[in-house]
This record gives structure tokens, sequence and C-alpha cells, in this order.
């Protein structure tokens, strides 16, 4: 559903993944000691609940849910979903620590956790060719870590803004399309230049932190 999102920007899509990703939180994550079971707390009765860590061929789900909450966090604004990431990774970081080259979808999470990774809001028309021509930058580049959404300028109170509170505040510039380009929360100046989105986007970060 992220990915989906982030393909069409249907915010229905979004809406469905924050459901999924309550329910997973609801009846998979171990509050004592962090991350998420094989099994569901209101499913059949086992004599133990295991988790699974290791990444093969198909990555676990313990480590697409440390990326999936950490991209959550970064759309939503919700911290929590970040600090239940940061709590994912202690659980297992011993193991992790002893066999990386057995992690390594868990480490795309942790790449994406440390950063530099970004928030991009594009506030503007969605039909708009301005719009679609600055989504179009951001799609045809290689830029895994970060999240775009979009704030369609066409609607007073997009749904977007109930999602994602803080897009409320991040409207057009002279009714053009605007990126604002933000770094955990932290914006910098908005900008109606491609070219300039996309600098903001590579420039060098010396302030990113281990989670």
């Amino acid at each position: 559903m992220l990915e989906l999102y982030e393909a069409d920007l249907d915010v229905r899509r979004l809406q469905i993944a924050l459901d999924l990703n309550r329910a997973m939180l609801a009846h998979f994550w171990d509050e004592k000691d962090g991350g998420f079971y094989l099994t569901a707390n209101d499913g059949e009765a086992l004599l133990t609940r295991s988790k699974e860590i290791h990444d093969g061929a198909i990555p676990s789900g313990n480590s697409v849910a440390m990326w999936n909450l950490l991209r959550l966090s970064r759309i939503t604004g919700e911290v929590d979903l970040e600090a239940r990431a940061a709590r994912l990774q202690r659980a297992f970081s011993a193991g992790v620590g002893q066999a990386p080259a057995g992690h390594t979808q868990l480490l795309v999470a942790l790449d994406f956790a440390i950063g530099p990774s970004y928030e991009v809001v594009i506030a503007g028309n969605s039909h708009a060719p301005d719009t679609k021509a600055m989504l179009r930058a951001l799609n045809t580049r290689f830029l895994p870590n970060k999240v775009v959404l979009l704030r369609p300028t066409e609607q007073a109170a997009p749904p977007i803004t109930r999602l994602a509170t803080f897009t409320q505040y991040q409207t057009s510039l002279k009714n053009k399309a605007t990126a604002y380009v933000c770094l955990k929360g932290t914006c910098k100046l908005p900008t109606t230049d491609i070219n300039q989105m996309l600098s903001l986007l590579s420039a060098k970060q010396n302030t990113a932190k281990s989670p």
C-alpha cells in the first residue's frame, strides 16, 4: 500500500496502510521485548510464539515492518511509530551484529533510520502540468531514502491533511507547484524550482545520527 501510494498518491492507499499497521501492532507486537511475533494474539494457542528476523530470498516480517514503521512515521508525523522501530531494532541488535549479511532488509531500514532521509511534500494542483513534472522528477531518480506526499491545492481540506496534519500549512507559492523538502520534520524553504528541489535532496548532511 505504501508503494502504491507513492506511485499514484491516492490517499486511500495510505489510509489502508495505516489501518493494516494498527492491526499489526494490536495483534503481533511484543510489548515487553519489542518486535513482532509470527502469530497473532487472537489466533490458535501455541506452546511458543516465535519471532523471525533472518532475511533470505524473502525478507523477514520484522525487517519489512521496521521499514514500514519508519516510513509511516515520516509520512504522518506520528513519532510513536519511529519509537517502535527503534525498539524493534534493539530487540534484534545482538544477532544482527553477529551476522549482518543475513539481515539485509533490516539494514535497509536501519540506513533509512540513520539517514539522511527526507520527507517531500508537493503542494500543487494535482492535475496541473507543473505538479506532474515535479512528481516525475522525483520518480525518475534513485532516491530511496525519502517519502513523498501530495497536498492537492484544488481542495480546501484534502484528506492528506487529516492523515498528515502538518501538510495543512504547506501551500503553493503563487499558485505554482511547490516542494517542501524536510529532514526529520525540519523543512528547508519551499521552492517552485525542480532543480532546487533535487539539489536539496542531494545535499550533504552532517547532522545525521543513529536512532
